[in-house]
């Protein structure tokens, strides 16, 4: 306790620390805390697309699985594979970036151009395609794939670092009293750009999690199985009919037969061939008494 009061760090940065505990300890202790049981077996159709109450706090998904239970569930897949990716591409880049910093000439030509080649792809694209040469990939051909080009940004930070540090007074003066260039970067150089170096890696535990590793997981994962961003999310919305009641029904009105003649009543049929009988007997007359 007192080492941490010696840190003198600010509000923020006790907000950020309590944030990062608590979902590193959610992610270890969350399968144990969990309210309910998330595997297959608990698949409760009547009780779907619920809103949150006290049995279930944030509800339920399409399956009517508690989503809390779920999002305890993913918490430890997630730190797994943030904390893993991070930790390895974090190693690789600051030590490639010190070197090629340090070193200048060929060795800093060589590596800033394999980085630069790997920049110039998109990143989500390239973990996809290595993704894809496996036929069952698993978490660990994910992290593979996350690391192949999650490196980059650590050495450039690394590098950027080491070109200023190298011409300040406290290397020179190493270098006079006879440290060796292992003993200068690991003794001088490493520990003066672990500040750009934990900002860059706090961008990267959040970024592995919801942007770059979902659509790279497995598909179909074993029961209970669950990762944040993919597994642990909100429930989709109703359809139409769900949120608006059914939808109205239409009186179909008949079809009116264009150019096709009325059908007439009898009495109006009848009233015609009365008229047409006198017509035809008025006629008749005419001719046989011509002189009238």
């Amino acid at each position: 306790m007192n080492r941490l009061r010696a840190l003198k760090l600010s509000p923020s940065a006790w907000i950020g620390l309590a944030m990062v505990a608590t979902f590193v300890v959610l992610g270890i202790f969350g399968p144990w805390i969990a309210p309910y049981d998330v595997s297959e077996k608990t698949i409760d159709l009547a009780h779907k697309f619920e809103h949150p109450s006290a049995a279930h706090w944030f509800g339920t998904d399409s399956n009517g699985r508690d989503t809390l239970s779920q999002l305890l569930f993913g918490a430890r897949s997630a730190l797994m594979l943030s904390g893993i990716t991070v930790a390895i591409t974090s190693v690789i880049g600051l030590a490639l970036g010190t070197i090629a910093g340090w070193f200048r000439g060929w060795v800093d030509e060589v590596l800033m151009r394999i980085v630069d080649i790997l920049l110039a792809f998109p990143g989500i694209l390239m973990n996809i395609a290595i993704v894809a040469t496996v036929a069952n990939p698993s978490v660990g051909v994910v992290i593979l794939a996350l690391s192949v080009n999650g490196w980059v940004g650590y050495a450039r930070v690394a590098r950027a670092q080491v070109l200023a540090l190298r011409e300040r007074e406290f290397v020179t003066a190493a270098i006079a009293l006879g440290a060796s260039n292992r003993r200068v970067m690991w003794k001088h150089l490493l520990p003066n750009l672990m500040g750009p170096a934990l900002v860059q890696m706090s961008f990267g535990l959040g970024g592995v999690i919801p942007d770059r590793s979902r659509p790279l997981l497995p598909r179909p994962r074993p029961a209970g199985r669950l990762h944040l961003g993919r597994d642990a999310r909100p429930s989709p919305r109703l359809p139409l009919e769900g949120r608006l009641g059914p939808p109205p029904r239409v009186r179909a009105r008949p079809r009116r037969h264009v150019g096709r003649a009325r059908r007439k009543s009898p009495r109006r049929r009848a009233a015609r061939s009365a008229r047409s009988a006198a017509a035809r007997q008025v006629k008749i007359q005419a001719s046989e008494d011509p002189g009238k």
